[in-house]
């Protein structure tokens, strides 16, 4: 198996570069080995860029424990409108390792949220995380504000592709939101809540997240990226797998 970097796809990582953002996997304007223990997570200080320090997160802290008699909500749906949102979640990398039972469980918790041109969806700072997002259509913009600065903060990247998720950074290890994210035009997005995430996706998620990071950190040119743009590349790679035999680079070819 060969990760590989939708590089297309970055920015700055916080929470959703290619991902960029909360939230922070942008498009540029501006997997998988199995465990039964998921590592504990890195922890980064997402206001500071540069050499890697410390994200004070608790990832499988209280907060996120699992609700034992937990029962996902269900928001009912058209046809037509679970048909989108299974289309979009096709396309997201937090939700490609679920099995069908599970798909039908979240897919089933989804709630629709249109958004009007200028609404923040995620606001920087905020300590209350909720819900995750996937966008269905429309055009989101990502800003992340830096020191004692007002406003929004300088614009990372967009999320323009359906399927891009947002927001998860903060439910998987229980931090503020590293990002904001406002509509640029009026759009449809998906939310889920989070009990729902931690119950059925978080544990996939991280493991997948994890894995990639690691792999991420190993790569001599990537070393000057902080922890909030290696965790959105990792949100970006992509999983080919190669029979013995198989051509994987051409010498030549454009890359």
């Amino acid at each position: 198996v060969r990760p590989c970097a939708a590089m297309g796809n970055c920015c700055s990582a916080g929470e959703g570069l290619a991902p960029v953002a909360d939230e922070v996997r942008p498009d540029s304007d501006e997997s998988e080995e199995e465990s039964d223990d998921v590592p504990e997570p890195a922890q980064f200080d997402f206001s500071k860029k540069g050499a890697r320090t410390s994200v004070s997160a608790e990832a499988y802290g209280a907060f996120n424990k699992k609700i034992t008699s937990f029962t996902a909500p269900v928001h009912v749906k058209t046809p037509e409108a679970e048909r989108q949102l299974r289309s979009a979640l096709a396309n997201s990398f937090m939700f490609n390792a679920l099995s069908d039972q599970e798909m039908n469980t979240v897919v089933g918790a989804f709630e629709k949220m249109p958004v009007s041109a200028g609404q923040v969806v995620i606001q920087q700072g905020d300590p209350d995380a909720k819900e995750l997002y996937v966008l269905e259509s429309g055009h989101l913009d990502i800003y992340k504000r830096t020191g004692s600065g007002g406003g929004d903060g300088t614009k990372l990247g967009s999320y323009k592709d359906a399927g891009q998720t947002f927001g998860e950074l903060a439910l998987l290890y229980n931090c503020p939101r590293a990002a904001t994210i406002k509509a640029a035009t009026s759009s449809v997005i998906w939310k889920i809540d989070r009990e729902t995430f931690n119950h059925v996706v978080k544990d996939a998620a991280a493991r997948k997240r994890q894995l990639y990071e690691s792999f991420l950190k190993s790569v001599e040119i990537l070393s000057h990226l902080d922890a909030y743009e290696v965790s959105q590349v990792a949100d970006a790679l992509k999983s080919e797998t190669f029979k013995k035999g198989d051509l994987v680079v051409r010498q030549g070819d454009v890359g």
